[in-house]
């Protein structure tokens, strides 16, 4: 990874979900992937739990986010944002990790 880095995770299509993509601006700093800025974008659901979304994880590290709580978190769909949201830091961190 570079100094920053951008990173796009999109549901796999045919996913019963509301979010299209998550769109990471990422910076490495002591071996830890920061997460500079998230975008969040649905088609459909609310746009407060975008909004929600970005702000709890921004300037945060992936390694310290609870990824195994947010698989944890249902919703009406068959797969929750926070549930695409973990599937997204564990790409990243399985990328990082190479």
């Amino acid at each position: 990874m570079t100094d920053t880095e951008t990173f796009t995770y999109n549901p796999v299509d045919g996913t019963d979900t509301c979010k299209v993509s998550f769109n990471f601006e990422l910076k490495k700093e002591e071996g830890k992937i920061i997460i500079k800025h998230l975008t969040v974008d649905g088609e459909k659901g609310c746009i407060g739990h975008n909004k929600t979304i970005e702000l709890l994880v921004m300037g945060r590290t992936i390694q310290d986010l609870p990824i195994e709580e947010l698989k944890d978190a249902g919703c009406k769909r068959a797969s929750s944002c926070s549930q695409e949201l973990a599937k997204a830091l564990e790409l990243l961190l399985k990328s990082s990790n190479k």
